[in-house]
């Protein structure tokens, strides 16, 4: 019997408690909190195993501007400096040890920016319902359609450990896929433990400081963004997580010393460079960088920018927007 898909309003109502989940990084897995991921670093391995690929991701990495630093000063003349700072979006102690630089920054402050201001499950759970088509197949489409049989039955199978009903595996878009098998059980258990990624921490402190919070997104907003990038990346990129999903850990960990060591210009070359080490012909990597990174820049140095020109102004937004030449930190130093 094929599964014939509700309308949009009543999938909604069926899928929102997962798909609030998957955004908020919670944990939908059992089993208690984990102190600390197991994975390792991932580098020198993929060194070891892939060194012509390793080159080109190190030699694209190293024309990558900006890549060195995640705390930024902008000086407006006659206005008090505003500070730019890269985050990362998990709970890891080694990410929430912020520079005492940037604590600082944040504690004079008269307004600190983040990506989104409120990620509180209510406002996740508002913002899915109006737009449960970005998340999901609502005009026939289906998921197994797309993906061979054997990578259906892996996206399957793991989506329920994840807790999602079996007939909707073959409705949800790749994106969502992605994001649900990118993070590993212990992270989101970590969340789900009431835990705060970086983002959340300098929230609070801002409010602690009575420091007025605000966003230079809007959740909605994000939710478009991921669903703008063309389809045929979105299969790319979940093709690519699949491949390497024995190994969800090691990049976690990875991406974390990454980002603790500065070595900012390998995160994003990485998952080219993955594609070619699973042999496979497309990373995505171009839509996602397009629709989640370049597009997003012009939108949140657009909203900044008002922010920084008043001055004393403290804009916290995930690290890989202040890489680059179309960074949000590049566009706002070179002004």
């Amino acid at each position: 019997m094929s599964f014939v898909c509700a309308p949009a309003r009543r999938i909604g109502r069926q899928v929102w408690r997962w798909t609030v989940a998957a955004l908020l990084i919670a944990a939908l897995l059992a089993g208690p909190v984990q102190a600390r991921c197991s994975g390792s670093y991932l580098l020198p391995k993929l060194k070891a195993s892939h060194p012509a690929i390793m080159q080109e991701v190190r030699a694209a990495a190293a024309k990558t501007v900006n890549t060195e630093a995640i705390l930024w000063r902008v000086d407006t003349p006659g206005r008090p400096a505003s500070h730019l700072f890269g985050t990362m979006h998990v709970s890891d102690k080694r990410i929430l040890a912020m520079p005492e630089a940037a604590r600082t920054a944040v504690a004079k402050a008269r307004v600190v920016a983040l990506e989104i201001a409120n990620t509180s499950p209510g406002a996740m759970m508002q913002a899915v319902q109006k737009v449960p088509q970005l998340m999901i197949y609502t005009d026939g489409t289906r998921l197994d359609q797309k993906l061979s049989k054997a990578e259906f039955k892996q996206v399957s199978g793991l989506l329920a450990k994840a807790g999602m009903p079996a007939q909707m595996a073959a409705v949800v878009r790749p994106w969502m896929v992605s994001i649900a098998l990118a993070v590993p059980a212990c992270e989101q258990q970590r969340i789900a433990g009431g835990a705060k990624a970086l983002d959340a921490v300098i929230g609070a402190m801002a409010k602690a400081n009575k420091t007025e919070v605000v966003g230079l997104e809007t959740i909605e907003s994000q939710l478009m963004s991921l669903a703008g990038v063309p389809e045929a990346d979105q299969i790319a990129m979940l093709r690519v997580s699949l491949a390497f999903m024995a190994q969800r850990d090691d990049l976690f960990e990875t991406l974390i010393q990454s980002y603790v060591k500065r070595d900012l210009g390998v995160v994003l070359e990485l998952s080219k460079g993955m594609a070619k080490m699973a042999g496979l012909k497309a990373s995505g990597f171009a839509g996602f960088s397009r629709e989640l990174i370049a597009k997003r820049n012009q939108s949140m140095f657009k909203s900044s920018r008002v922010h920084v020109e008043q001055g004393n102004a403290f804009i916290a937004v995930g690290a890989a927007h202040l890489i680059g030449d179309t960074a949000v930190s590049y566009t706002h130093l070179t002004l």
